[in-house]
């Protein structure tokens, strides 16, 4: 059995991954953007996928760096100060995908910080441990070589650190392309399964992140069910009040992942989306 434990084993650099890099590269140091562009009145909600103890260095430097503009928030907190409109500050929350077991050591450095995360997971995947169920699994919803997830034991001993759980869906799948029948067991019984475990409120994110992956029937679903939120990925902050329960809407969550280089994360950071 051979998981990926690594950013060197897990990244297969493409041609296109290649350019974006050298183009980000580029921008960040063509802008160079002034303290004032990043230090914005906003809450910025992040996401990143997977995390590798080969990253830690330059995740502690991406946080090294937060920290001298942001405050760092949870996400549970970023969502009732977008819902209420009090954002008086520069504020940051953590969240990650898909419920790798990596998310487990990344909290060891957000502690470090102080930063509480949240992690979207998958019931269906929660404490699985045959091979090759994980390998298929990986391979047909994430598009990627065998990787586990945590368990019950894990999720357990973050919620005592208070960390957060959220809702991916019970066996990542797009939601937008659901029928009636799989929505009710991808959103309605997988937020029950949590529900129970957790016991707090629930946050949700759908997978793949594109608003081409939700479509209003699946959205209206996830605040019947009783969730509080829910996410997109996109470039993005939020600004101003957004009652997101009463609007049926989500919010836009920006990509970060641990091993994106310093001045990309600065690039992306002190961009205006007010």
């Amino acid at each position: 059995m051979q998981f990926i434990t690594t950013y060197k084993k897990y990244h297969q650099p493409t041609l296109r991954s290649t350019l974006r890099h050298f183009a980000l590269s580029t921008l960040s140091l063509l802008k160079n953007p002034s303290e004032a562009q990043i230090k914005q009145k906003r809450i910025t909600f992040t996401c990143f996928h997977s995390y590798f103890p080969d990253n830690e260095v330059n995740l502690r430097a991406q946080l090294d760096f937060m920290a001298k503009h942001f405050t760092f928030i949870s996400y549970s907190e970023g969502v009732s100060r977008l819902k209420t409109g009090q954002i008086d500050d520069n504020y940051i929350c953590f969240s990650s995908d898909d419920g790798y077991k990596n998310f487990y050591d990344a909290c060891k450095v957000f502690d470090d910080y102080g930063i509480k995360a949240l992690v979207f997971a998958n019931p269906k995947v929660i404490g699985e441990q045959n091979y090759e169920t994980l390998k298929f699994y990986n391979n047909d919803r994430l598009s990627h070589g065998p990787m586990e997830f945590l368990g019950w034991r894990e999720i357990d001993e973050l919620l005592e650190k208070g960390h957060e759980v959220g809702n991916h869906t019970y066996g990542h799948r797009n939601v937008g392309n659901c029928s009636d029948e799989e929505l009710q067991e991808q959103v309605v019984e997988s937020y029950k399964i949590l529900k129970e475990h957790v016991g707090s409120d629930i946050h949700f994110a759908w997978p793949y992140g594109s608003p081409n992956d939700i479509n209003q029937k699946a959205l209206n679903l996830i605040y019947e069910t009783g969730h509080i939120s829910a996410a997109a990925v996109d470039r993005n902050s939020h600004y101003k009040a957004l009652d997101i329960q009463a609007e049926r809407s989500y919010l836009i969550r920006e990509q970060i992942e641990p091993f994106y280089p310093v001045n990309h994360v600065r690039y992306f950071l002190s961009k205006d989306y007010s």
